[in-house]
């Protein structure tokens, strides 16, 4: 997906005494990057403008990737370890500061990325070299790269983290044009196109599943991809997909046991196999329950399904947990079927309306198509008649009411 910013890099700058030009606090809405010197110390034997050449990677790469809230500028000193890249960060308001050192046998790049309560990822590499055109090859060619991958990668991850997901795809769609051989950064890389894919209005299904198996493939004991490409088998639900949703959730789950996601979303995949695996699915659901009381579909799948397996006094205690964490309405909908089926009508009724009430706002394309069949059902429950025969039971087993969970 192409970006059509204007991009325009500018040099902001303060002065400080002595004359020495140094770069100016980020502006709103802005995205620093800052390159310090690097720390050399092979004293007379090497000298290179490092941070001049990284800052002309960077722009070039950012440019080409149609970021153009993005500044590189230069900080004039060298950073002699994280405290003071952290320092240098919350002065300015940096996103990103790159920093290191090198000398006639090494060099050590280092990407730090900001703010630090964020789940991002940094980076380092380092190289060492046995004579002096093997330290100019690195400077010139492979730092700059490297750096590249790190700096774009780290972006990426700040704009997926501060919602920011147009920006955040052209970060990693550049980084991903020129990837490193570290197999894992590019299958975490992967990973987060294939989610950022997912959350579109009209997520393309086909390139979500792309996505995944490249970070599989490079990955293969990646439990979240194999959760993700799961999840996206079963929103895709072409033919075999459910079936192909349930290998990779398996393996997941065989994994990672105490990842919750892993039980609850194969839980679903079993729900929509055409043979009845009703128990395993239930158990499955209350393995994911013990991992994580605190996730509302889950209780909320608990409800739904003990209710239509004619158990409705059993799911009232999920049914319950389930409206405590859930705003959405979704849990309001399953409690009305559990309290229904328990011959509480009046009550019945009041959460199907609810229900009705917060989807129309809330999700409007899960209100236009629930809407008729629960209206039916307040009207009958009104009437004092059991909406809830055999037959509509069976019917709602393969009602997609319960979305997986990525």
């Amino acid at each position: 997906m192409g970006l059509t910013l204007a991009v325009q890099w500018a040099i902001r700058s303060w002065t400080v005494a002595g004359g020495e030009a140094r770069p100016g606090p980020a502006l709103p809405g802005e995205t620093l990057v800052l390159v310090s010197e690097f720390a050399n110390y092979s004293g007379a034997q090497a000298g290179f403008n490092v941070a001049g050449r990284l800052r002309e990677a960077l722009t070039t790469a950012f440019t080409s990737a149609g970021l153009g809230d993005v500044r590189v500028d230069l900080w004039p000193e060298t950073l002699k370890d994280e405290n003071a890249a952290s320092r240098l960060s919350e002065q300015l308001g940096a996103t990103v500061v790159v920093w290191g050192e090198y000398d006639s046998g090494r060099v050590v790049a280092r990407v730090s990325a900001y703010p630090a309560k964020l789940p991002i990822q940094g980076g380092e590499q380092r190289w060492l070299v046995s004579e002096p055109s093997q330290l100019n090859t690195t400077v010139n060619s492979d730092l700059p790269a490297d750096v590249q991958w790190m700096a774009l990668y780290v972006i990426g991850q700040v704009d997926y983290w501060t919602d920011r997901p147009e920006q955040a795809e052209a970060a990693f769609r550049q980084a991903l044009a020129s990837p490193p051989e570290d197999p894992i950064a590019v299958a975490t890389a992967y990973s987060y196109m294939g989610f950022l894919e997912a959350r579109k209005a009209k997520p393309d299904w086909d390139q979500v599943l792309a996505y995944y198996s490249e970070a599989l493939d490079r990955q293969p004991g990646m439990t979240s991809a194999l959760n993700n490409r799961g999840v996206a088998y079963l929103r895709r639900g072409a033919p075999g997909d459910v079936e192909r949703a349930e290998q990779d959730l398996r393996a997941a789950l065989s994994l990672a046991p105490s990842f919750f996601q892993a039980p609850f979303n194969l839980a679903l995949a079993l729900l929509r196999k055409p043979t009845d695996e009703t128990e395993e699915a239930l158990r499955l659901l209350k393995l994911a329950e013990k991992l994580d009381p605190l996730a509302p579909g889950v209780q909320n799948a608990l409800c739904w399904n003990l209710s239509l397996e004619g158990r409705p006094r059993e799911a009232m205690p999920y049914c319950d947990e389930a409206i405590k964490l859930d705003t959405t309405g979704n849990s309001d909908d399953s409690r009305g079927l559990a309290l229904a089926l328990l011959g509480r009508s009046e009550e019945a009724v009041t959460e199907f309306e609810r229900f009705l009430e917060l989807s129309k706002t809330n999700d409007p394309q899960a209100y236009a198509r629930y809407a008729p069949t629960r209206e039916s059902w307040v009207e009958a429950l009104k009437r004092g008649q059991n909406p809830f025969d055999a037959q509509t039971l069976q019917g709602l087993r393969g009602e997609d009411t319960q979305r997986p969970i990525r």
